[in-house]
């Protein structure tokens, strides 16, 4: 699939593509749009045809100096729908299909990894965690289908391998999450001698740690700790405050004025 297309011939496939697989109107809209993006920069340097080379160059161009841990979420997004482009210009296809909730496992790979669901769900895992197992899962099965890979007997190290080197433009958290899914089932297969060889050896451990939220909503008692610290005898006291109660949950902001006392909006009025 490696034929010259013009750039609009290529483009047009792959919407096409995605609309088959039932991609939502709002997804392909991102898609244009980062296309868009490509397009002006492949007119800027009179590029008629597209090929991997240029999506290679227009990535570094938009990565510059940064990493692409410090990159917008937009560019991210611009990334990977180049990534897309250049998969279907070298391939004719799309490896990972992740629009629809409604994944076919099929072949003895599909029918492993729903025994390895049904396992994870007699554990008592929840619906969400379930929900992404099978979802990254499929990805791994659609990798194998791509590899002509149909039975366990077909899989070696070097298809986990190259699962793994082609996750590098996903998120630091869905690389932890589509690793930790798959290391399990591939334990899962060793240990119930499904397979002769633990894969999960393979599998880089992950660093990843979840960053702690800060709170959207502040209760009663936090609400009051803060204001008890605050000096409002002063203008900057009572400046603190003021802000102190717009950030504060409503909720708790009026269990904290019918208490009988003072009044801290009152005060401020003073």
């Amino acid at each position: 699939m490696t034929d010259k297309r013009t750039f609009f011939e290529l483009t047009s496939e792959v919407e096409a593509l995605l609309k088959s697989l039932s991609y939502s109107n709002a997804r392909i809209s991102t898609y244009r749009k980062s296309w868009e993006s490509l397009a002006k920069f492949m007119k800027q340097h009179s590029i008629e045809y597209y090929d991997s080379m240029v999506g290679e160059t227009f990535i570094k161009n938009l990565l510059g100096t940064k990493a692409y841990e410090e990159l917008r979420r937009r560019e991210k997004d611009v990334i990977r729908c180049i990534n897309v482009l250049t998969e279907y210009q070298i391939t004719g296809t799309i490896k990972f299909r992740s629009v629809s909730k409604s994944y076919e496992f099929k072949g003895e790979m599909g029918q492993l990894i729903l025994g390895y669901l049904t396992y994870r769900k007699s554990q008592g895992l929840s619906e969400d965690t379930l929900d992404g197992n099978r979802l990254y899962l499929h990805r791994f099965l659609d990798h194998l289908d791509a590899q002509k890979v149909s039975s366990l007997t077909d899989m070696d190290k070097r298809h986990v391998m190259d699962f793994i080197n082609g996750l590098g433009f996903y998120s630091k958290a869905t690389i932890h999450c589509m690793l930790s899914s798959l290391r399990g089932f591939l334990k899962y297969l060793y240990d119930n001698r499904f397979a002769d060889t633990d894969f999960s050896y393979l599998l880089p451990k992950s660093s990843y740690k979840k960053e702690a939220q800060l709170p959207t909503t502040y209760t009663k008692d936090e609400v009051e700790t803060l204001i008890n610290a605050v000096d409002r005898t002063s203008p900057k006291g009572k400046r603190d405050v003021a802000m102190i109660l717009l950030i504060a949950d409503g909720e708790a902001l009026s269990r904290l004025t019918s208490k009988k006392g003072s009044d801290p909006i009152s005060e401020l009025k003073r």
